[in-house]
């Protein structure tokens, strides 16, 4: 909840951080941003809670009114909202905004397609839909997409050595594989936000893999370590999320 004194009934522009307090005990405003020509302005709070732990809530409001827009309002607005970059390469780039609806955070979702449409792969890059600028992003867009294009490449060359390794492997080799895809896999969810948590399996992984016996046997095994499990998640959750991206 945020609270605002006069200023905001008022509208005195600009508004600063100091025209607006937040109710939350541990909570400061943070950041003012107006948007989509000044149409709009979003309040940033940040909480800074006792054992060190952060989080940010943002708040929308319409500039001509002073009243909150709510983040089911974003979603609709923004549902069919879309950036597209046409790349050097011959690929596309669209953007699409995504909104956290417990803190109202705006990002944006890059998804990478080639000539054809066909998606690629998706990424994510650092900042807000709130502080976003098509122009200036245009560099950082189309660095990122190569590096796409070119893990891609690398995978598809190394996927073959991949099984290759594997199915020539004991079972204590062939768990130190899948330990090592799985804990990779999660360090990705974990920096970017994007994914699935434990869900590293790939069908065309999984695929190729449940043929051999020690498959299943492994997948137990790395779900039942205590370092690959969060908060109070059973072996068994863990498991059953390993196959969130598998059609079985």
């Amino acid at each position: 909840m945020v609270t605002g004194n006069s200023n905001i009934q008022s509208l005195i522009h600009p508004l600063s951080r100091a025209d607006f307090r937040s109710d939350l005990e541990y909570g400061e405003i943070t950041n003012v941003y107006y948007i989509e020509n000044d149409s709009h302005f979003v309040v940033e709070e940040s909480v800074n809670f006792e054992d060190g732990s952060s989080s940010k809530n943002f708040y929308v409001f319409d500039s001509a009114t002073g009243k909150r827009v709510s983040i089911e309002q974003r979603i609709l607005s923004l549902k069919n909202k879309i950036y597209k970059y046409e790349l050097d390469c011959g690929c596309v780039v669209e953007a699409t905004v995504s909104i956290d609806k417990e803190t109202g955070c705006e990002f944006l979702k890059y998804a990478l397609k080639d000539v054809k449409g066909d998606k690629i792969g998706t990424f994510l890059l650092p900042g807000y839909h709130f502080n976003f600028n098509f122009d200036t992003s245009y560099e950082l867009v189309q660095k990122r997409a190569k590096e796409l294009l070119q893990t891609g490449i690398d995978e598809a060359l190394n996927s073959k050595l991949f099984f290759e390794r594997y199915f020539a492997a004991n079972f204590e080799t062939k768990t130190g594989i899948l330990t090592r895809s799985f804990r990779r896999y999660n360090r990705s969810v974990g920096e970017s936000g994007y994914g699935i948590m434990y869900a590293f399996l790939s069908q065309d992984m999984y695929n190729k893999l449940r043929v051999d016996e020690d498959f299943i046997s492994i997948l137990k095994k790395i779900a039942a370590n205590d370092i690959h499990r969060e908060d109070n998640q059973s072996t068994e959750q863990v498991f059953n999320a390993m196959f969130k991206n598998i059609n079985k």
